[in-house]
């Protein structure tokens, strides 16, 4: 089976965003989230007034990440009449094209669609790749698809608004390249501008993903700090990012990979976030009831056994299978230790 790879187009303004889509020509539906529609208004207004009937708005945030308001906007667009050459225009941060691209993967059973990522996480990843999903009562995107946008449209006016939550966000996911890809280390030590590091981390993902679409194996790696990142995020309500960040820390701390750790930690410091995390796992927290979460993972090969993205003794970033119950008995051994995690 041949899969389309996503085109990533780069603009200077939202303006020339805007007006790539209008000379199109497209019979569009469009998806927002609130909150970028509340602050970029403005930019937006032509674009949204040529599409007022189609155009539905998201809550912000994994609030939009519910069968709920994918049932909401599926109904919506229905009803206001879509064919299988509508387009779906997602413009939001990685929830929103979650949901988004979702909603394009099953109308109709799918139509094209194109991402305007608005935050780090979602230009550096999440709109790059075409996992589309919602959330579960038991735990993250565990209802989904793959669904590959026909064009990511990236443009940097949209990070100039991010409040420091998102850009702490950004920072955490952008970490885990640094043990995919020695260069963007380099990157973060030379303190390079976030333009070079998040077109680094796209040019990489894009490479993986153009090798496996579909996550049946090198694409796996990209979950790296996202399994015990997902329970983090699930119990603590954590961002994303700064959840993937602590999976990092809890995957090294369990395996005494020092190392590692350190390189996590030096990392942090040159982007000067230490003082902005703190550890949400103390030491009497119930390990029962964080196996309980992960158990839902949908990286779990069996009930007894999961997939963990780890880096191994040669520096590579490898998935391995572990017993659950081992791991769970290494957590229980390692839970002062993961506990006591501070880097300030």
């Amino acid at each position: 089976m041949a899969f389309l790879m996503s085109k990533i187009k780069v603009f200077k303004s939202i303006k020339e965003v805007c007006n790539y889509i209008k000379n199109k020509n497209l019979d569009l539906i469009i998806c927002a989230d609130s909150n970028v529609e509340r602050i970029y208004a403005r930019e937006l207004e032509e674009l949204k007034s040529n599409n007022t009937q189609k155009w539905f708005t998201f809550p912000q945030g994994e609030n939009a990440k519910s069968l709920a308001e994918w049932e909401r906007a599926v109904e919506f667009f229905i009803e206001r009449g879509v064919n299988r050459k509508t387009t779906l225009i997602a413009i939001g941060g990685g929830a929103l094209s979650d949901v988004s691209g979702f909603v394009a993967s099953t109308l109709l059973r799918g139509i094209p669609w194109i991402v305007i990522p608005t935050t780090i996480l979602s230009q550096i990843d999440a709109s790059i790749g075409g996992k589309v999903a919602v959330n579960s009562r038991f735990g993250k995107n565990l209802i989904g698809n793959f669904h590959q946008p026909i064009e990511v449209l990236l443009c940097d006016e949209f990070l100039s608004t991010l409040e420091f939550e998102e850009v702490l966000s950004g920072y955490g996911e952008l970490l885990k390249y640094a043990y995919i890809d020695k260069n963007v280390y380099e990157l973060i030590e030379k303190k390079a501008s976030m333009l070079k590091l998040m077109k680094s981390c796209a040019q990489i993902k894009l490479k993986i993903i153009t090798e496996d679409p579909q996550e049946t194996g090198i694409r796996k790696i990209l979950n790296l700090g996202h399994t015990f990142g997902h329970v983090i995020e699930w119990k603590y309500k954590l961002s994303h990012g700064v959840s993937v960040l602590w999976g990092l820390a809890i995957i090294f701390k369990l395996f005494d990979q020092n190392d590692e750790f350190s390189k996590l930690e030096k990392m942090i410091k040159n982007l000067n976030i230490e003082d902005s995390l703190s550890n949400p796992i103390h030491k009497d927290q119930s390990i029962d009831e964080i196996f309980e979460i992960l158990t839902k993972d949908k990286k779990l090969i069996t009930q007894k056994s999961i997939e963990l993205v780890v880096v191994n003794e040669k520096k590579d970033v490898v998935i391995k299978e572990y017993d659950l119950a081992n791991l769970k008995e290494l957590f229980k051994n390692k839970m002062r230790d993961i506990s006591a995690i501070s880097f300030n």
